[in-house]
């Protein structure tokens, strides 16, 4: 799907045909003396030969010729090796739909290059911006090279973000944000378009909060989409989520004592365990991993696992998952407490976010229960302080609250995580 192809810059259009697909038919004369028809795809060439039609991708084809008003064009393609001549009624016609079969099978080469040769991030703006110059399929090609550009550099999110002079493109890998270039407006409302689609959202509509979520191709992960109206655009981000790397603690590279530690802390027994962080810190990888260990996957104590997220950000074998959607009208604290009838050993949050959270998980750790959940805080000092703001009465929180790991990642991006424990609860 291609929304807004009308909308595209005032460049792809020279050859004056309009939106493709574009059909050439002979005369009934000509058709006797031999020359038929075909199809301009904006993916592809359709020749009608005797026995049917044959389709011809751009790539494969090496040369559109034009002499006088015949109209040769010449495929290098094993399976439709062969050259073709269509009388055309003008030179002028022939010219039109040669250039436009030449342009086309330049772009669909530069695609199939960027595909498999991607050129790095800090390109990425100028390659969106000569994508969406191209004839056929700019925004299909464009959302492409944009996903594969950024899933080739392991990149966990990438931000469009629309400005009077263009729109930025900014990526955030192994926590800090990269600079990318940027491209021209003009062929940005066609770009959100087709990543809505991809997403499940509503490609037509503009200038309203969407989101949504796709599997990537080749069992990469899943890409998750936020749209967000702003003043000069839409401001898109994707973020990129991938199976879960690591099986057990120890491979997520903190020290051996670090391990000791939190295996520790987790067998003290019921209540609840914060895993802080700043943004991409390894917050959710420290949770799925340690819920995996928890659940017997590594050969301890079998326990039933359970989770609740907004959204699930990643599969781990064993537990039982739950994505919190928006759709249900259902609050996370809310979900929470319908999860409790469910049995669970071990129950898990994807992030307390607000007073009401906070306080169904400290219930639930007094009730019996281990409960885990990320926080975002820079440290365990600083989410003790929101641990306060949040104006839970001290006395629960002292009595629940079993202590904090705090993860980051050092220069050269090595994993730390140090573990504040609570045996008298919070200091007043």
């Amino acid at each position: 799907m291609q929304s807004g192809a009308s909308q595209a810059h005032v460049k792809w259009n020279e050859d004056g045909f309009g939106l493709l697909p574009v059909e050439f038919r002979p005369g009934f004369l000509d058709r006797l003396l031999g020359t038929c028809g075909f199809t301009v795809r904006p993916d592809k060439l359709v020749v009608e030969v005797a026995d049917g039609q044959l389709c011809i991708a751009y790539h494969d084809i090496s040369s559109a010729i034009s002499n006088g008003r015949l109209l040769a064009i010449e495929s290098e393609n094993a399976e439709s090796f062969g050259k073709w001549k269509f009388k055309a009624r003008s030179a002028a016609e022939a010219d039109r739909y040669a250039s436009l079969i030449q342009r086309l099978s330049a772009e669909s080469k530069r695609y199939v290059f960027l595909q498999n040769a991607p050129e790095g991030v800090s390109r990425l703006g100028n390659l969106i911006g000569e994508c969406l110059e191209w004839r056929g399929q700019p925004f299909v090609a464009a959302a492409d090279v944009l996903l594969r550009e950024v899933v080739h550099a392991g990149a966990t999110d990438v931000h469009l973000e629309p400005l009077p002079q263009g729109v930025r493109v900014t990526v955030r890998r192994s926590r800090e944000l990269v600079e990318a270039g940027t491209y021209a407006l003009n062929g940005h409302e066609g770009l959100c378009s087709r990543l809505k689609y991809l997403a499940g959202c509503h490609s037509h509509r503009s200038g309203i909060i969407q989101e949504g979520a796709w599997s990537m191709a080749d069992a990469t992960g899943e890409a998750r989409l936020s749209i967000y109206p702003a003043i000069d655009g839409e401001r898109v981000a994707i973020r990129f989520i991938r199976p879960i790397a690591f099986p057990d603690l120890p491979s997520l590279g903190w020290a051996s004592e670090t391990v000791t530690s939190w295996r520790t802390l987790l067998a003290r027994g019921p209540g609840l365990v914060l895993i802080a962080g700043p943004v991409g810190s390894g917050k959710t990888t420290a949770l799925y991993a340690t819920l995996a260990e928890l659940a017997g996957l590594g050969g301890s104590q079998l326990r039933r696992v359970a989770t609740i997220e907004d959204p699930v950000e990643g599969r781990v074998p064993g537990i039982c998952q739950s994505s919190l959607s928006s759709e249900s009208g259902s609050s996370l604290d809310a979900a929470f407490k319908h999860l409790l009838r469910q049995d669970p050993d071990v129950m898990a949050l994807g992030e307390i976010r607000d007073a009401a959270c906070l306080r169904e998980a400290l219930q639930a750790g007094q009730a019996g229960h281990l409960v885990l959940a990320t926080f975002h805080a820079a440290n365990a000092a600083g989410a003790i302080e929101r641990l306060r703001k949040l104006g839970l009465d001290q006395g629960l929180v002292n009595a629940s609250l079993k202590g904090i790991l705090s993860v980051r990642l050092e220069k050269g991006l090595k994993p730390v995580a140090d573990i504040w424990q609570s045996d008298a609860g919070l200091a007043s």
